[in-house]
C-alpha cells in the first residue's frame, strides 16, 4: 500500500510546474519521493520472498531515504524563502 501511495505523490509532483528559481529544489524532492518508492518496492519484494538479509538491508535504506526526504523538503523550504525574499525586495525597489 505504502509504494502505491508513495507512486501516486511522485506522480503528483511531476505534474506540478515549479518556478525556474524553485526547480533545482523541486527536482530533488521529485529525485527523493521516487527513491522512497522504489524502497518501499524492494522491502515489499523482499519480504515477498522471506529474504530476511535483503528486507533488513532495504529497511536500513528506507530509513536512510526518509531522512534524505526530510532533508529536501527543507531544501526545498530555504529555496521558497530566498524566492520571496527576493520578491519582496524587488517589490518593495518599485516603491521607493
Amino acid at each position: 500500500a505504502q509504494q502505491e501511495k508513495w507512486q501516486s505523490f511522485v506522480d503528483s509532483l511531476k505534474q506540478l510546474n515549479a518556478p525556474l528559481s524553485l526547480r533545482l529544489a523541486h527536482d530533488g524532492l521529485v529525485e527523493q519521493a521516487n527513491t522512497i518508492h522504489e524502497q518501499w518496492i524492494a522491502l515489499v519484494q523482499s519480504s515477498n520472498v522471506l529474504d530476511g538479509v535483503r528486507y533488513r538491508q532495504a529497511r536500513v535504506k528506507l530509513t536512510a531515504g526518509y531522512t534524505g526526504f526530510r532533508n529536501q523538503i527543507d531544501a526545498y523550504a530555504q529555496a521558497v524563502a530566498t524566492s520571496q525574499l527576493t520578491l519582496t525586495r524587488a517589490v518593495a525597489a518599485l516603491k521607493t
